[in-house]
């Protein structure tokens, strides 16, 4: 299975709801400029899921639409404060191909470091716009995934600038 974990474009500070956030217009750059970059890579999802807050759903429909796909799903298991185990489980019921997953810290940072270390640090630094590709087994478990990459937004927008990818 290929997943691409995502962290959620910059949002506003306002309203006060957290939940209803929506992203500033530097992050809906970081979310076209990541859709663009898994485009530029022949890196496109099978499935798509987010966590149910605006400013991570906004950020999966700009990417999918540089994607030209469809079929938004969301998760309550990719929100701030979710243990990263019932997203591994939700992954392994539903044995993507390969999947978009968009979501927030801490969870998302964790997932991705007990995926690709067994442990819930492995240094990982995702700030909003960070894009990560890893490769698991059919069934992910904790220390079964390969980081293929981890691109800042800064580098992915250098990435496009310079052209394909050589090779």
């Amino acid at each position: 299975m290929i997943l691409f974990l995502l962290r959620h474009g910059d949002a506003q500070s306002q309203p006060a709801d957290d939940a209803s956030r929506p992203l500033s217009p530097l992050g809906r750059q970081q979310a076209a400029v990541a859709g663009r970059t898994l485009a530029r890579l022949n890196s496109i999802p099978a499935l798509v899921l987010a966590s149910p807050l605006l400013r991570a759903r906004q950020t999966a429909e700009i990417v999918m639409n540089e994607l030209h796909i469809a079929g938004l799903e969301t998760t309550e298991y990719l929100s701030p404060t979710t243990d990263p185990r019932q997203l591994l489980e939700e992954l392994n019921g539903r044995a993507p191909v390969s999947a978009l997953l968009v979501g927030h810290l801490p969870s998302l940072q964790t997932a991705a470091s007990l995926i690709v270390s067994g442990t819930r640090d492995a240094g990982l630094r995702v700030a909003t716009g960070t894009l990560l590709g890893v490769e698991t087994p059919e069934r992910v478990s904790y220390g079964s995934g390969v980081l293929q990459w981890l691109f800042s937004y800064e580098q992915m927008k250098a990435m496009l600038r310079e052209g394909p990818p050589q090779g």
